[in-house]
């Protein structure tokens, strides 16, 4: 059979993206823990074309079709006699083509399948050679042939419990175009609830086809679709028109879709959000190669300073081999969250992969909000296998006396309590040093045994639990939960379980007296008179292995504990050195928090800041260079350093040569946490 979807000319020979041409594998998706097991280097290579992207679980054999049909007729006829639970076969070498005014609508619960991943099949062919031209150079944008119906989707898909594989969908034009007098917006398939909206569908999933040449989308899930939409094991390529050109679009108000294990390549944007009320994604294991404009998209829903980029979108375990363009587009600020994590990045860091912001009127507007990036690799070189941590890393285990993340590159946190969009000339460049996260803190607040992200905004100060994946059901029930009032934002307080109850509190110092909110729930309890020790000249942690947070000071008579931050303070050494002199950490794995000392050619460590200095290792390294964290997770805190090569590197314990911080090295964490 003849390849019909493969075009040499594509950009970088399909970006390389394929590598010898990559078949994803199927697996099950118990949990978050099983989840996070998996990775995208289940791709796997294939002499076949048309297997890229398909998994070989749970395939249709013709012999268990209902109905078997081979042109277009006989399938719409099919789909007359089906009854919900009915399996209809395309015939391998069929090729169908829907004429110009035509739709293939399906509206009832069944199985469309063809022969697509089976063994190296191709699978039965869905095409159109309707351009469905638009002029978009009048307003109102006028159809050339003057009718509407030439846009249409040359599949619908109008009914729960439907499920579609293995069949290819052919649009009628795989390159740019640029003529906007004639604008081709040709749609693939549509999953949409029937035209009064009222009534929600779900259960749908379409696996191993493969999807192109559609010059709006190849697949668009509609206004109020949202639960169990799952699109996975496809390719999607050469959907790529001028201003259009999307692999996936989220469509519509309330509108959610798992897009997961597919492999995309070569289109405008591989993933696109409208943003709007309630919508979003979650994209995961997908490998995803070149695309003109960025590869996920979310829109924002206006180009000013409050615009809204959808309710929560979950970006995860996916590869990006694309250097240049940015990954990832948020154009707003969700009213959740967009959360992305655990990928690998081709390009070199956060900044560069990532984009928060909007051009408008020749400014760049800079949102800085409900964004979250973290355990990320940037620098993925896909035929080396390696890469770097870059940004933020945390755990989501909980430790109840301590912080859970490590702060790779600190100026993501240094900002307001507001974290308002900013507004700059838009330069030549784009400033690839600009904070763009928004600032939080971890903790287990209301004592469930859970990580919960909390957040101050506006006078106000929220908490969410951290998503998990695999959010096909009821992903749009996330959301912050407002849990008191109060103008102290993220970084003018302390956190620790003051009280000893289990519970992350949050602690104020304002120069007078100490106070903690417990729970960050309560109001202010002072707990503490009469102490002028501002929050920055404080350090918080377990100095004498006892149930709370303690607080320690340095001063000319010496260092110096509060236990529990309620205590007189009580003198624990003589040692002068300053506050921003010294690292902490749990360095001796003892369950204590302990000091260290750089001073430029050796590290000492006084164990839980009470005994003398002891020698762990040598380093011309000094303290200002260097942060601290349970990066092996072996229990012992290391020490970190942001090399001139900007690899990182950490020392085991502070007593280790130094090792890189890569991917290669650290797979086993990255891929189980």
């Amino acid at each position: 059979m003849k390849n019909l979807f493969i075009k040499k000319s594509l950009k970088g020979q399909i970006t390389k993206l394929l590598l010898a041409l990559l078949v994803l594998s199927g697996c099950s998706k118990d949990d978050y823990i099983l989840e996070a097991n998996k990775d995208t280097s289940s791709v796997k290579s294939s002499s076949n074309n048309c297997s890229i992207g398909t998994a070989n679980t749970d395939l249709i054999n013709i012999g268990s079709a209902s109905y078997q049909v081979n042109n277009l007729a006989s399938l719409k006829q099919a789909i007359i006699d089906a009854i919900d639970g009915d399996i209809i076969y395309i015939e391998d070498s069929a090729i169908i083509n829907v004429p110009e005014l035509d739709s293939i609508v399906v509206d009832k619960a069944i199985t469309i399948a063809s022969s697509r991943g089976a063994n190296g099949k191709c699978g039965a062919i869905i095409k159109t050679d309707a351009y469905g031209l638009l002029n978009a150079t009048t307003s109102p944008s006028q159809y050339v042939n003057n009718s509407a119906s030439s846009n249409d989707p040359i599949f619908i898909i109008k009914s729960s419990g439907v499920r579609i594989t293995g069949i290819r969908f052919q649009g009628p034009y795989g390159n740019i175009g640029s003529d906007r007098t004639k604008l081709k917006v040709k749609q693939g398939i549509n999953i949409k609830n029937k035209e009064n909206h009222t009534t929600e569908i779900q259960n749908i999933t379409v696996d191993n086809c493969e999807l192109y040449d559609f010059p709006y989308f190849a697949l668009n899930v509609d206004k109020n679709v949202n639960n169990n939409i799952v699109i996975k094991h496809n390719y999607f390529h050469n959907n790529i028109q001028s201003d259009l050109g999307y692999g996936v679009a989220i469509g519509g108000e309330h509108t959610f879709a798992l897009i997961t294990y597919n492999v995309f390549d070569n289109n405008r944007h591989d993933i696109t959000s409208s943003g709007r009320e309630g919508s979003g994604y979650e994209a995961s294991y997908n490998l995803v190669g070149y695309a003109t404009n960025g590869n996920f998209d979310i829109h924002g829903s206006d180009h000013t300073i409050n615009a809204i980029a959808g309710h929560f979108t979950h970006i995860h375990h996916n590869t990006f081999t694309s250097l240049g363009a940015e990954n990832v587009l948020v154009r707003g600020i969700p009213t959740f969250m967009c959360l992305i994590e655990k990928n690998k990045f081709a390009n070199p860091n956060m900044n560069q992969a990532v984009s928060h912001g909007v051009n408008f009127n020749g400014m760049q507007i800079l949102f800085r909000q409900n964004l979250l990036a973290w355990n990320n690799i940037y620098d993925w070189n896909e035929t080396n296998s390696n890469g770097n941590y870059k940004g933020v890393f945390i755990s989501r285990s909980w430790e109840k006396k301590g912080k859970d993340f490590v702060v790779l590159q600190p100026f993501y946190r240094m900002s307001s309590d507001k974290r308002p969009a900013i507004l700059f000339s838009s330069p030549t460049t784009k400033p690839y040093e600009q904070d763009i996260m928004m600032d939080f803190e971890l903790g287990d607040f209301d004592g469930d045994g859970k990580t919960e992200i909390f957040k101050s905004f506006e006078g106000n100060w929220y908490l969410a639990e951290i998503p998990l994946t695999n959010n096909s059901y009821n992903a749009l029930e996330w959301q912050w939960n407002s849990i008191n009032t109060s103008g102290k934002s993220v970084l003018a307080l302390g956190f620790g379980d003051f009280n000893g109850n289990g519970t992350t509190d949050a602690f104020n110092a304002n120069g007078a007296d100490w106070y903690i909110s417990e729970g960050a729930q309560s109001g202010w309890s002072l707990i503490n008179p009469n102490t002028t020790t501002t929050l920055n000249l404080l350090r918080f942690g377990n100095f004498n292995q006892n149930a709370t947070t303690d607080v320690f000071k340095a001063n000319q008579e010496g260092w110096h504990l509060s236990e529990g931050g309620s205590s007189e303070w009580d003198r624990i050494n003589t040692s002068q050195k300053p506050v921003i002199a010294l690292g902490f950490g749990d360095f001796n794995g003892n369950g204590t928090t302990d000091v260290l000392n750089a001073n430029g050619t050796d590290w000492y460590i006084s164990e839980g800041g009470q005994s003398g200095w002891s020698w762990i290792n040598a380093s011309e390294h000094t303290i200002d260079k260097l942060k601290f964290g349970d990066f092996d997770e072996n229990g012992t805190a290391d020490v970190f350093v942001k090399s001139d090569s900007l690899y990182y590197r950490i020392s085991e314990g502070g007593s280790t040569n130094w090792k890189k911080l890569t991917y290669k090295k650290y797979s086993g964490r990255f891929d189980n946490n």
